[in-house]
Parts: C-alpha cells; sequence; structure tokens
C-alpha cells in the first residue's frame, strides 16, 4: 500500500481497492531519534487505527491481520532475555507511541483478528544509516576515525531480516503445497510434486548454506534451530513429492526436471534476498536469464512429450 497512513481517506480507498485476505503492517517511524516527537503519534497510533478502521469497514474482513509493535515497550528492563510478562515502561515517544498502538488496536479484536508482535532490532539490506548495524558499516568503509553512538550500557538482540524472509518464504511454500496436495490429490500430476520437491529443495540448499556460515562464525542462536527444523520440513516433504513424482511420471522428465528446478530456485533467492549478485555486471544477469528460461523451456517440452499419469 503506497497511501499515507495519516490520511485517513487515503488509506480507505487503497485497502477497498486492495480487498486483501491477509495484512501485515509494518510501515512506521522507527528511528528512535526522530526529531519530530509528534510524528510518532499520528503515524504509529493514528496511521494504524486508520488502517484497522478501513479493514474492519471491508464486507469481506481479512483473515489475518498482524500489526508489528516493538520490543522498545519494554523500556530499560533489567531481565535478559526478556519475557513477554514483562511489565511494559517505555523511556521514550517511540516505545510509547508503540505501547498506546497496541492498547488502541485492541480495541477492534471484536472485529478484526488481530496478531500484535513486539520483534527485537533487524537488520538488513536498505536500512537506514542512522541505525545502529548500517552506521557502524558506513564509518568503517569510510575508515572514519570515530563515531557517534547512543546508550552503550544496553544489550540488544539483532536479527537477520534476509533470513527471516527466507523462512517466511518457506513456511508459504510448504502452506501451499500442502494444501494443493491435500485438495487436489487425486488430480496432480507429476509436474506438480517436480515444481513442488525442486522448490522445497532449492530453499533446502539456501538454508544450508545459511546454517554452514552462521556455524563457522560462532553465530548461534535460537533462529537456527527453527532454520534447522525448516530445514528438515522441507527435506522429508520435498523427498516425498520426489518419490510421487516418479511413481506417477517419467524418470526422465523428473530428473530433467530437478536439476532444473532446484538451482533455480536458490539461485532466484541468492539474487533477489540475499543480495550476492549486486555487484554483478548487466550481461551476467542476462546470461543467468536466458539461461534459466531456455532451462525451463527445455523441461516444458520434455513434459509434452512423457506422460504424466494421474496418481
Amino acid at each position: 500500500m503506497l497511501a499515507d497512513l495519516t490520511d485517513k481517506a487515503a488509506v480507505a480507498d487503497q485497502v477497498q481497492q486492495a480487498q486483501a485476505d491477509t495484512v501485515v503492517h509494518l510501515a512506521a517511524i522507527s528511528f528512535v531519534g526522530n526529531a519530530d516527537d509528534a510524528a510518532f503519534y499520528s503515524v504509529n497510533v493514528t496511521g494504524c487505527i486508520n488502517l484497522l478502521s478501513a479493514c474492519a469497514a471491508l464486507p469481506q474482513k481479512p483473515r489475518k491481520v498482524l500489526l508489528a509493535s516493538s520490543a522498545n515497550i519494554y523500556g530499560n528492563c533489567a531481565n535478559s532475555p526478556i519475557g513477554e510478562e514483562q511489565t511494559p515502561a517505555p523511556v521514550n515517544h517511540y516505545g510509547t507511541s508503540k505501547l498506546a498502538m497496541e492498547h488502541l488496536a485492541r480495541t477492534y479484536a471484536d472485529r478484526l483478528p488481530l496478531v500484535i508482535t513486539r520483534p527485537f532490532n533487524y537488520t538488513g539490506p536498505g536500512q537506514g544509516k542512522q541505525f545502529l548495524i548500517p552506521k557502524l558499516v558506513e564509518h568503517f568503509a569510510r575508515k572514519a576515525p570515530q563515531i557517534e553512538l547512543g546508550n552503550l550500557h544496553v544489550e540488544r538482540e539483532f536479527n537477520d531480516g534476509q533470513l527471516i524472509l527466507i523462512l517466511a518464504l518457506l513456511a508459504g511454500v510448504i502452506v501451499a503445497t500442502g494444501a494443493a496436495f491435500l485438495v487436489f490429490r487425486q488430480r496432480l500430476r507429476a509436474m506438480f510434486y517436480i515444481v513442488a520437491a525442486g522448490t522445497l529443495y532449492g530453499f533446502v540448499v539456501t538454508i544450508t548454506k545459511v546454517l554452514i556460515n552462521r556455524w563457522r562464525t560462532d553465530h548461534i542462536d535460537p533462529l537456527m534451530i527453527v532454520c534447522f527444523a525448516g530445514l528438515v520440513i522441507a527435506a522429508v516433504l520435498g523427498g516425498y513429492f520426489v518419490q510421487t513424482a516418479y511413481s506417477v511420471g517419467s524418470p526422465d522428465l523428473v530428473i530433467a526436471g530437478l536439476t532444473v528446478i532446484d538451482p533455480l530456485v536458490a539461485i532466484a533467492i541468492a539474487i533477489t534476498v540475499l543480495g550476492e549478485a549486486d555487484m554483478f555486471p548487466p550481461f551476467a544477469m542476462v546470461g543467468i536469464t536466458l539461461g534459466g528460461a531456455l532451462s525451463v523451456v527445455g523441461v516444458i517440452l520434455l513434459a509434452r512429450h512423457h506422460p504424466q499419469t494421474h496418481h
């Protein structure tokens, strides 16, 4: 959605046009040091309420509305790690605005299926230089002799936004393929199982690489457990789809399809999510795109000449 959250009419218009099945609300003024104190409340509180009012007015309500609050609402807490039962005690306008947003959002709980999260710190490509990690990287790149930081007497947890996105995409793929299998099982053909397995294996390759890199750098945290669980689920489900594909289709088609789809998915994730091709020259990206397209066309042509019997 591109509307200004403080423009109630514009928000309502875009929500009406979108008719979204699921709403994920991440927009906010998130820099604690923002100079305009009033903006925290007009955007983070009133803006959120404008969005919820628009969603509640829809004839077909969203199935889920996720709101991003912040762990900043806990303030300067002495406990570590912080539990959800910790009493909120924000110490700045950002944390206070997020807590106010939570309270007002709950007034819509009888009309909308709300989920309120309190994420800690996330970082990734595109984050503004006023935030800690980009600031440190930028100063290091410039070889700056000194750097100005805020409160150094705090403990912060930073999570990788890219890894979270990969896990979210994998969860979506697992849910989508699992639902399609359960609903349309009797009508599915070999290509469905091949595409599903190849896509899942592409995620397996990517997550395996991430786990190895985090292990080598001693970056071991609870997120690794989630990654490993996702890897196992994807591998098991992918293996089942492969065996089913062999049982209903040609072995040549299965081998060719997996050989193409698996690496294409892994490369797509590396390029679009991990940004591993940011430094590639344009002709290299054109070559990768053409090679992938030709491979897909080859699999499609092969599928036309091999039987895909029903399960």
